[in-house]
């Protein structure tokens, strides 16, 4: 019982937090609520329910979809009201916002909101599932599949891997304190995390440092010059971005883990 109140006061706490941000400015405009992206989304699903199971298929999605609301509600946050909440993220290759952060904390903090709203569902998920599990099986059942989804997306997305957001956040970390190490940093990482890959057999994470090391190769756009964090700025992100990477470690890490390398 005290789990459960504890989780659920960090879930008031995080819709407090992002409240404002959604009811000031302009409505929330939505992009890919149309035929061609529920018929996307809907084949995403089917093409997940046929590898893995059902129920946590849909969780997953819904995960995804959490994280996509934490980028935008961080987009609203430092002002940029024009953020659109994306049915499909990466569809026709819009945008969030058609405005770059202005300051590398605010691109930091941008980055981080994916996963940090998805946190406290997380918890209060996983305080839920052994709540309702005499009364309702089922609905146990998925509060436990939607925590252990978010755990898992979000650990993996907060990696150190280029161009997911755990890569832009230590990307900008190391901006802040050696900008000429940046790219070589960041193929370093992408090395590492292949290597790891390989020790703990798994195809997901081995695809991931591939795609990131891509991704440096093909994408040579930086962005304009602005200003990076301050040491008071980095002392703050970083122990967020690890703190974070702990939290969905517990939570989703041994589902990463069952996808095997041969």
């Amino acid at each position: 019982m005290t789990f459960l109140i504890l989780a659920g006061t960090l879930m008031l706490a995080t819709v407090l937090m992002v409240r404002p941000a959604l009811v000031s400015g302009p409505p929330l405009v939505l992009q890919g609520f149309n035929g061609a992206g529920v018929v996307l989304g809907f084949a995403c699903f089917v093409a997940m329910a046929v590898v893995m199971d059902p129920l946590f298929s849909f969780a997953l999605l819904l995960a995804f979809l959490l994280h996509e609301f934490g980028h935008v509600v961080a987009h609203r946050m430092v002002g940029h009201h024009d953020a659109r909440f994306r049915l499909i993220p990466f569809w026709n290759g819009a945008r969030i916002s058609d405005r770059p952060p202005t300051t590398d904390a605010d691109a930091f903090f941008i980055a981080l909101m994916g996963p940090g709203v998805s946190l406290a569902p997380m918890v209060l998920s996983f305080a839920l599932a052994p709540a309702l599990a005499s009364t309702s099986p089922l609905v146990s059942e998925f509060f436990l599949q939607f925590a252990l989804a978010i755990g898992a997306l979000n650990f993996v997305n907060l990696l150190p891997i280029w161009p997911l957001d755990g890569g832009r956040c230590v990307r900008l970390l190391i901006q802040a304190r050696a900008p000429r190490f940046g790219s070589l940093a960041a193929a370093s990482m992408s090395a590492a995390l292949l290597g790891f890959s390989v020790t703990v057999h798994s195809v997901l994470l081995t695809l991931l440092a591939l795609a990131g090391g891509f991704a440096l190769i093909a994408n040579r756009v930086e962005p304009a010059p602005r200003p990076t964090l301050s040491r008071r700025q980095w002392r703050v992100a970083a122990t967020a971005w690890f703190a974070s990477l702990a939290a969905f470690f517990l939570g989703g890490w041994w589902v990463i883990n069952l996808i095997p390398f041969s």
